[in-house]
């Protein structure tokens, strides 16, 4: 089983697929504005409640708003601020005690719509949301600047 979470300026959003993609769960909480660790909190009760409810341990994955800036390891350009200057994926992996997987959010639209959307097949995709930027994928890779930030 896996859970991604949409990590938003006014929610996080969650879901539990197996293996094949078909949904067990989904949930839909507001996000703690302006405050880090209020938000982590949220999201580590939003997992724990999940895996719980699963009676199993998942894989982790989060899109966010803003990339982690490959020479810091800090996340930057989150319109969400409180996460701007923060290593996200490093203290969610030291609280769940395991790997996590973020990501912006403009590119996990963009694989979302290339493996099960409007777009599969196709070679190049671009998905855009409004404040979060851009994700562009060529043959199903993301397309990323050379310091990390993705297109």
């Amino acid at each position: 089983m896996r859970i991604g979470i949409d990590i938003g300026g006014t929610k996080l959003e969650a879901t539990a697929l197996d293996r094949d993609g078909k949904l067990h769960l989904w949930r839909r909480i507001p996000t703690r504005r302006g405050d880090y660790v209020a938000t982590a909190d949220a999201i580590a009760h939003l997992v724990g409640s999940i895996e719980s409810e699963l009676g199993r341990r998942c894989t982790l994955g989060f899109g966010i708003p803003g990339i982690i800036f490959a020479a810091t390891g800090l996340i930057k350009n989150a319109y969400n601020s409180s996460f701007n200057g923060h290593p996200l994926d490093r203290d969610l992996a030291a609280r769940f005690d395991r790997p996590v997987h973020l990501l912006n959010d403009a590119n996990c639209f963009a694989i979302s719509r290339a493996h099960a959307g409007a777009a599969a097949g196709a070679e190049i995709v671009c998905g855009a949301i409004l404040r979060t930027g851009s994700g562009i994928l060529v043959r199903g890779a993301a397309c990323l600047w050379p310091e990390g930030v993705a297109l």
